[in-house]
């Protein structure tokens, strides 16, 4: 990987790898082993784990044993996120604009989409409409620590992209919200079984 940007190019596929479950949650991260497989120096591999840290998808070790490792998921962790995430997007919802102008907003196409990615491209879009860039920022960290959960979701849940169809076709309003809501809920009360997908 041969860049003006080492930096940027190793965060981002360091991100991939964690949000796609190539990097498994737990997994040491070696720096040198990733300079080496990314074909940089260490240094930019060090800042780009420093930043992942700050996003919470890397943890740090202190003490006689140091380094980065994945971030692991327990069922609490994924409550609180979940939690979080639905506060994030039903706040954009609310503070969105009027009904009508919010409808014309494009949704993303459902037939044939793949569900993980519709579900971050709904909730992005939500997200977008109602609220600023700080609340844009936010959501986008909670999600990337989601995405591993998206992957592996079906595996406990049935009807995942049914869900989610309904989901995006639901009138804006209570209608809207009450979906995001149970959305929300189906999950939280599947935390343990989910958690047990995140190791």
């Amino acid at each position: 990987m041969r860049t003006r940007d080492p930096f940027g190019e190793v965060l981002e596929a360091l991100r991939r790898r964690i949000r796609e479950g190539q990097l498994a949650p737990g997994a040491p991260l070696i720096v040198m082993d990733l300079a080496a497989d990314l074909d940089v120096s260490a240094t930019p591999v060090r800042e780009a784990l420093a930043h992942l840290a700050g996003e919470g998808l890397v943890g740090g070790r202190h003490g006689q044993v140091r380094g980065y490792f994945v971030w692991s998921a327990s069922p609490s962790d994924l409550s609180d996120l979940l939690r979080l995430h639905q506060a994030q997007v039903l706040i954009a919802v609310a503070q969105a604009p009027a009904p009508a102008t919010f409808m014309r907003d494009p949704s993303p196409a459902v037939d044939g989409a793949d569900p993980v990615a519709l579900a971050e491209a709904y909730f992005a879009a939500k997200v977008s409409a109602g609220g600023g860039p700080v609340l844009m920022r936010a959501h986008l960290q909670v999600a990337d620590r989601l995405h591993l959960l998206r992957q592996r979701e079906s595996r406990v849940l049935p009807d995942v992209a049914a869900e989610l169809a309904d989901l995006i076709a639901a009138e804006p309003g209570p209608e809207a919200a009450a979906r995001l809501r149970a959305y929300h809920r189906r999950r939280l009360g599947a935390v343990v079984r989910l958690g047990a997908l995140m190791v």
